[in-house]
């Protein structure tokens, strides 16, 4: 194999391992950094401005995808305990999905 097939092979690896984590993603917070590790590999030279926009594409796909999903059973309950929910409720709640709190409520 020569040097330039050796590039595009690692430039395809690359894409690839980002593409496939894109593509089985269930968060759009994976999603973003996903992205930033694609930016990244571009900044540094390791993937061509087609290669990144073919995954920011595929990152639009896979958020539409993700937003257009339907809500779980769990998260129609908790949104109906949230609208039934007292203010001291709500505060907690609000404490309970912030950040890396720990709440004995199973969030």
């Amino acid at each position: 194999m020569s040097a330039p097939s050796l590039v595009a092979a690692w430039i395809m690896s690359i894409w690839l391992m980002i593409c496939r984590s894109m593509r089985a993603a269930t968060d759009t917070k994976a999603i973003g950094e996903l992205l930033k590790q694609a930016y990244e590999a571009r900044q540094d030279g390791d993937m061509s401005v087609k290669h990144f926009i073919t995954l920011n594409t595929a990152a639009d796909n896979q958020r539409e995808r993700l937003l257009s999903a339907p809500l779980s059973a769990t998260a129609y309950r908790l949104i109906e305990e949230i609208v039934r929910a007292s203010e001291k409720k709500l505060a907690y709640l609000g404490w309970a999905m912030y950040g890396e709190n720990v709440p004995s409520h199973p969030i």
